[in-house]
């Protein structure tokens, strides 16, 4: 008796530090649409580290990609990534940003279906995009905005299929739940076009999110 009470506590411990941890630390979420790829595709799983902007008042960075919601999507979180933070000068020419008067730069990395990846660096921070090579393109233009202390512009790495602060304007520091970091399951989906894998997308299981 005294074994299978000494088991049993063991589980329910187990239990309880592990709802602990996913609601304390970590968020899991399963990514629906390819809004962010190439980065993230429809079908990856992934965790995001609810401590990364908690500790010692610490903000995202450019380049982040996060996990946040918004006040009119009550429930709904969504992943994208940070390209602007408080006091940066942000616009859009042609399709390509430019932070702080400074022209980000573009290299083509690769070609697939009917779209063209693109290796985008701004201000030494350097991402992989997605952009469409035919069909009615995404906003190709913006006038310069300022970001206000706590305001963050975020951007889908699939660019002309993304909703975000082109659409809705910027978010504040108060909106941000975590950190994506990590894909650890991926699952092809019907709405992914990228991806070559199908079944179980082996290649992606514990991938870094950069």
């Amino acid at each position: 008796m005294n074994q299978k009470m000494s088991t049993f506590s063991w589980i329910i411990g187990a239990i309880v530090l592990a709802i602990f941890l996913r609601v304390v630390f970590i968020g899991v979420f399963k990514v629906p649409t390819i809004t962010m790829a190439p980065t993230l595709l429809a079908g990856d799983f992934i965790i995001s580290n609810k401590l990364a902007y908690g500790i010692k008042e610490k903000n995202p960075e450019r380049g982040d990609v996060i996990v946040f919601t918004r006040s009119e999507k009550l429930g709904q979180y969504f992943i994208k990534r940070v390209v602007a933070i408080p006091g940066d000068k942000i616009a859009l020419v042609g399709g390509e940003l430019s932070i702080n008067g400074e022209k980000c730069q573009y290299t083509s990395v690769e070609k697939i279906e009917n779209f063209e990846i693109f290796s985008e660096t701004c201000l030494n921070s350097t991402r992989r995009i997605l952009r469409a090579m035919t069909g009615q393109l995404k906003t190709q233009d913006m006038a310069e905005v300022t970001l206000k202390p706590g305001e963050f512009f975020v951007l889908g790495d699939n660019r002309d299929a993304s909703e975000d602060s082109r659409d809705w304007g910027s978010i504040t520091s108060d909106q941000v739940s975590g950190k994506a970091q990590l894909i650890w399951l991926s699952v092809s989906s019907t709405q992914d076009s990228i991806s070559q894998e199908k079944g179980l997308r082996f290649s992606r299981f514990l991938t870094k999110i950069q």
